[in-house]
């Protein structure tokens, strides 16, 4: 089973009330090993849209690197929704929270660059940086 960061289970945590907030219920499936890919499975009260969902934290500006089991051999993303949870320097305070569609992120799956991790592409780090994506965090 992978360990987890503090601070990443702080973002898995923040992104379930967050969820939770937006009227959906979400499941925690962050270390079970038939769930590979993402975090978070929420569906919404009526059951019928479902959302898997891959969040990272981070105290700076941008998006961590991503593990290749998030994402499929053509560079497509697993999850139908990345979140990144922006952390100020304190490792507490969220500063942003920002979420970001598939069909987003597999815009640029041919810039997206594998090298010992997954790093995202450059365009898709500048829109999230221009608050394209950025979500209320109250």
């Amino acid at each position: 089973m992978a360990v987890v960061r503090a601070l990443d289970r702080i973002g898995i945590d923040y992104a379930l009330d967050y969820e939770r907030k937006m009227g959906r219920e979400p499941l925690d499936v962050s270390q079970k090993r038939n769930f590979v890919g993402f975090d978070i499975i929420s569906v919404d009260r009526d059951k019928k849209d479902h959302r898997t969902i891959e969040v990272k934290s981070t105290t700076g500006v941008g998006i961590p690197d991503a593990f290749e089991t998030e994402f499929t051999r053509g560079l497509r993303f697993v999850a139908t929704h990345l979140c990144v949870v922006a952390f100020k320097k304190d490792e507490e305070t969220v500063e942003n929270l920002h979420i970001i569609p598939k069909e987003e992120i597999d815009k640029y799956s041919d810039s997206h660059k594998m090298v010992q991790h997954i790093k995202f592409a450059s365009t898709l780090k500048t829109r999230l940086k221009n608050g394209e994506f950025k979500q209320p965090t109250n």
